[in-house]
């Protein structure tokens, strides 16, 4: 135990977890830092989400139906009645023949993952921490550099993936959502944030917006639509809620107001300005170089604590969607579009936002699935395989 102990660092205090060599971010060679998203953003053209018309990516809000279905020991892998289970079995069978469905187990699986989350992180901060007045001490300061290295080291402590950092603007702010829960999204100058019965109110003095992508279980994740993918993917949502409520509570202990605002704002522009990952086929998915497509939710948090801020990353993922269309034939509802390059019209699809040339995802279809292609995406592929090694570094620079 003595041996093994000894390879492990060890660190002090945070102070020294900052400065440690295994505490730098170093991003693959091929993929370089812009000044802008690969996809152009019209900022003019761009309208803060209406969620009264519109639930989550844009989808209309339908009336509920059907439900999980039992069949002995074992359950049908999709809600939403015969109609639209059927392309869902249909497609698990073609990758597995042997399947004979959900058991009792898989589903037990399921809702177990979900638990944190069904206790969502609220938007104002409950304090469980001691604040440094209470301890009679002045607030933590460093520079916004100090800063960032920090919140990033505790969010991969917590396991997030790729961080980033956005300083909110006139422009920016229009990826938070106009409402939300039946209430309006308003910014004002007051010190902290709160809520009443009719509208949600955003301190404008909490410009940072950081950002985290948490990444699915990989190998069941690519199992989908069986309900063990699902736990899978959806279970990284409760590790969400787990790392908002400690990063929101965290920055209060040091002296910051910190709200999680992912309940309010649109994650693809989040993820795009920030440079966790870029616009690709599947529409409302950002795909990151270094954990391809099973990146399935992401952290938004915004705070005054002052953070240096990322940039945008160009790993010619856009770009090679033009020619690859493998996650639009695997999607068993057609979800996803096969042009031959991105689009500004967003005419076409309900629900789809204006004010970008990218891709587009006809986000009705998609609520049937939502991830079938996420598991074909080729960047899911580890890089320790010679050929995506050569293949990854190709598609930037050519």
């Amino acid at each position: 135990v003595g041996a093994a102990a000894a390879t492990f660092p060890v660190f002090h205090d945070l102070d020294e977890l900052m400065s440690a060599p295994q505490a730098q971010h170093k991003q693959p060679w091929f993929v370089k830092d812009v000044d802008k998203p690969t996809i152009d953003i019209d900022w003019s053209q761009v309208v803060r989400s209406d969620k009264k018309i519109n639930g989550h990516d844009g989808i209309p809000y339908l009336a509920p139906s059907g439900g999980w279905h039992a069949t002995g020991d074992r359950i049908a892998s999709y809600p939403g009645g015969d109609a639209n289970r059927k392309p869902a079995e249909d497609y698990i069978k073609s990758k597995f023949p042997d399947w004979k469905g959900d058991t009792l187990r898989d589903q037990a699986l399921r809702q177990t993952v979900w638990t944190v989350k069904r206790t969502p992180t609220p938007f104002v901060c409950s304090k469980l921490t001691y604040s440094p007045e209470e301890y009679g001490l002045p607030k933590y300061e460093g520079t916004p550099e100090e800063n960032y290295v920090m919140i990033r080291n505790l969010l991969r402590f917590w396991g997030g993936g790729k961080i980033g950092v956005i300083k909110l603007d006139q422009d920016t702010r229009k990826v938070f959502n106009a409402n939300s829960s039946n209430k309006d999204i308003v910014f004002e100058d007051v010190d902290e944030a709160y809520e009443t019965t009719t509208k949600t109110v955003v301190p404008n003095k909490n410009e940072y917006l950081i950002t985290a992508l948490f990444t699915a279980q990989t190998v069941l994740g690519r199992r989908w639509p069986s309900l063990q993918s699902n736990a899978a993917v959806m279970g990284v949502y409760s590790f969400l809620s787990w790392a908002e409520g400690n990063l929101q509570e965290f920055l209060h202990g040091i002296g910051y107001e910190a709200n999680v605002v992912d309940n309010i704002t649109n994650s693809e522009p989040c993820g795009l300005v920030a440079g966790v990952g870029e616009n690709v086929r599947m529409g409302y998915t950002v795909v990151s170089p270094e954990t391809g497509a099973m990146a399935r939710c992401m952290l938004r948090v915004i705070t005054d604590l002052p953070l240096a801020t990322t940039k945008p990353v160009d790993a010619g993922l856009n770009r090679f969607c033009n020619t690859c269309k493998i996650c639009a034939e695997a999607c068993p509802y057609n979800a996803i579009v096969l042009d031959d390059a991105p689009s500004w019209d967003n005419t076409a699809i309900p629900g789809s936002p204006p004010g970008f040339n990218g891709w587009r995802l006809k986000a009705m279809s998609c609520a049937h699935c939502g991830s079938a292609c996420q598991a074909v995406c080729p960047f899911n592929a580890p890089r320790e395989t010679w050929i995506h090694s050569l293949v990854a570094p190709t598609v930037t620079i050519t």
